[in-house]
């Protein structure tokens, strides 16, 4: 089931309409335990450097334990560095494949720690 983000009330600097707007998506996957996975995160030129990747990052992890999850992954390429260096930044971790999925070829998870 895939949620999308674009002007969601749980990220609302990263709708369309914004300067520099963020755009993405995440979903629950089934199994156990209950993952998230971020799909098609990204920040337009304009709004690069400025914090807007982390809050949507941030934003999307608190939607995925809200609904339940525990662990979050994402996948990437060798050629988006920036965003492999947010997720490692972010306490992402190198993983096995969890899909297979176009051109990923790097993939991460992070287990989530619930909020009181």
């Amino acid at each position: 089931m895939a949620l999308p983000l674009r002007g969601a009330a749980d990220a609302p600097s990263a709708g369309r309409g914004h300067r520099g707007a963020a755009d993405g998506t995440r979903r629950l996957l089934g199994g156990s335990p209950r993952t998230a996975e971020l799909k098609r995160m990204y920040v337009r030129p304009a709004g690069r450097g400025t914090g807007l990747g982390r809050g949507l990052l941030l934003a999307v992890e608190e939607a995925a334990r809200r609904l339940g999850a525990v662990r979050i992954v994402c996948e990437s390429n060798t050629q988006l560095t920036v965003a492999r260096a947010l997720y490692t930044r972010n306490g992402y971790e190198e993983t096995q494949p969890y899909e297979g999925h176009g051109r990923a070829d790097h993939w991460y998870a992070k287990a989530l720690a619930q909020r009181d």
